[in-house]
């Protein structure tokens, strides 16, 4: 009888293999399984860790963590680029790319307080840094803006003059085209179109609010 010939086992990969992986899938533009080869990267090199703690591979694991948050970005996975990032910084502090990709990803959620956190973060491991120093100008400019929209929609709500209804809309209009999902802007944008008697907008503008907060998760 012929032996049977035994089947080859196929060599166990490594992170760093799961890593190149990835690289090859993001570089052909499928972003989703990218993130699927930079998880088996960042749970291959934290078992690791967890087995035998190594500086060097911790370094890695936030690397894998920074490539993954990269991918998610590309999906406009706000809130996975943020977790991702955070992930990278526990293992990697001095990442201030990681810092800069969280603060981008706030602004796009419309949290642009604690994106000035996450920018300034960043700013401290790498001042001279100038498109985050620019894009943090714009948060806070547009944080500015906000407050400005708010205090004229009161304004205008006890003199009811239309004026302050126009600039609350204006400011507000400025402080969404750098952060498009900003609730609280949406909100003010609401009230102003409300106080300008452009009521069919404003309720359009609440509904499309309410939608977007109910979808929130």
């Amino acid at each position: 009888e012929e032996e049977e010939e035994e089947e080859e086992e196929e060599p166990v990969k490594t992170h760093a293999d799961h890593k190149a992986d990835g690289n090859a899938c993001y570089k052909a533009k499928d972003y989703r399984a990218a993130i699927a080869h930079y998880t088996l990267a960042v749970h291959t090199a934290e078992a690791e860790l967890l087995a035998a703690p190594s500086p060097p591979l911790a370094l890695l694991a936030a690397q894998y963590y920074g490539n993954r948050s990269a991918a998610h970005s590309m999906l406009l996975k706000h809130r996975d680029v943020i977790a991702d990032c955070a992930a990278a910084l526990r293992h990697d502090p001095s990442m201030a790319k990681a810092h800069f990709r969280a603060a981008r990803a706030q602004v796009l959620l419309g949290r642009c307080g604690p994106a000035d956190a996450s920018f300034t973060a960043g700013l401290v491991l790498d001042p001279g840094n100038a498109a985050a120093l620019k894009e943090r100008g714009a948060a806070r400019s547009s944080l500015r803006r906000l407050e400005l929209a708010r205090r004229c929609l009161a304004k205008s709500e006890s003199d009811g003059t239309p004026a302050d209804a126009r600039q609350s809309l204006a400011q507000a209009d400025a402080a969404l085209a750098v952060s498009p999902n900003w609730q609280e802007a949406r909100l003010v944008r609401a009230g102003a179109l409300a106080a300008l008697g452009r009521s069919e907008e404003g309720y359009s503008a609440t509904t499309s609010l309410l939608r977007a907060g109910a979808g929130e998760g």
